[in-house]
């Protein structure tokens, strides 16, 4: 049961992943819109598995099952805009649009996401330990918080300047 519910995130994710893509590239939503759909998505899927703290809710199977669903909606939209957002900001701060800068931000890309697979499992492996699995899991949920916020930033920041991101 426990790989079933793993492989659902992961299935929900291959799924996902090019509606988001075609939504992006059909103008139906903003890139920035879709990463903090996913950024609510993944708290989403974190506040089931949890589930939440304070809530007097006991942890069930089906539970699981609807935060993979969620995770994997979430991660793909995430994944999807990081790279564009990546890129771009580095087009508009001046470097050439060439194959040298495409490939020097696709290298950060893929460094960091290598980073967090390998530290992800050390940093929630401490937080079970210290403060347990319901309350690591609003770790999670705080970073999916961060991302809106700083998305929401780069937007008024974008209305500003008039630099579209």
């Amino acid at each position: 049961m426990m790989a079933a519910m793993f492989t659902a995130g992961t299935v929900v994710y291959t799924l996902i992943c090019p509606f988001w893509g075609y939504a992006a590239d059909h103008g139906w939503i903003s890139k920035t819109n879709i990463m903090v759909a996913g950024a609510a998505l993944i708290a989403i899927g974190f506040s089931f598995l949890g589930p939440l703290p304070f809530l007097p809710v006991e942890r069930m199977t089906w539970c699981g099952f609807v935060a993979f669903s969620f995770h994997g909606i979430g991660i793909g939209g995430s994944v999807m805009t990081a790279y564009h957002h990546a890129l771009k900001a580095a087009l508009v701060d001046g470097f050439p649009d060439n194959s040298h800068t495409y490939g020097l931000v696709s290298s950060l890309y893929i460094a960091t996401f290598s980073l967090g697979n390998a530290v992800g499992p050390f940093v929630s492996g401490v937080l079970y330990d210290v403060v347990g699995f319901r309350w690591g899991t609003m770790f999670i949920i705080a970073l999916g918080l961060l991302v809106i916020v700083s998305a929401v930033l780069l937007k008024f920041v974008q209305l500003k300047k008039k630099i579209y991101i």
